[in-house]
């Protein structure tokens, strides 16, 4: 569906998984699944805490009992994912992102015990834009994150 927002529009793409990835090597990858509690003692690597899918696992974290963690905060998401690929922690990223390391055998994606949300996106777009720029956009997005996640749409 599209909804306005001050003097822009917004089409709903997907909702896309996030996930906990981790190298096929560190420790937690033995676990068949993983809780918010087994995370205490581990590295956690997120990005810029300003971002909304951050301000949400970081909630999740806190509903689901930890507060006190070992986090580094990084702006990057490829230095990311690569310091996940050498073991040096874990992430929570959206499916999409971790894809081609995940298809690689580079990354491993942890089943969790509860539950996190998805991550709605939006194509938000000026109204004077071209509808058939504006419709291929739309269909390039949503056939990226369907490709990219296997279940999103």
């Amino acid at each position: 569906g599209s909804e306005q927002l001050t003097g822009l529009n917004a089409v709903h793409i997907v909702d896309e998984r996030n996930i906990l990835v981790c190298s096929p090597n560190h420790p937690i990858a033995r676990r068949p699944k993983v809780s918010v509690a087994d995370l205490k003692q581990v590295r956690i690597i997120i990005y810029d805490r300003d971002y909304v899918s951050t301000r949400m696992i970081e909630r999740y974290l806190q509903t689901n009992g930890l507060t006190d963690y070992k986090k580094v905060e990084i702006d990057n998401l490829s230095w990311i994912q690569q310091m996940v690929v050498k073991g040096m922690g874990v992430a929570f990223l959206q499916k999409a992102q971790a894809r081609k390391e995940l298809d690689a055998g580079n990354l491993v994606e942890m089943p969790l015990e509860e539950q996190l949300r998805k991550t709605r996106i939006f194509f938000i777009y000026q109204p004077n834009l071209d509808e058939g720029i504006r419709d291929t956009l739309i269909e390039t997005a949503r056939a990226v994150f369907r490709s990219g996640s296997g279940d999103a749409g």
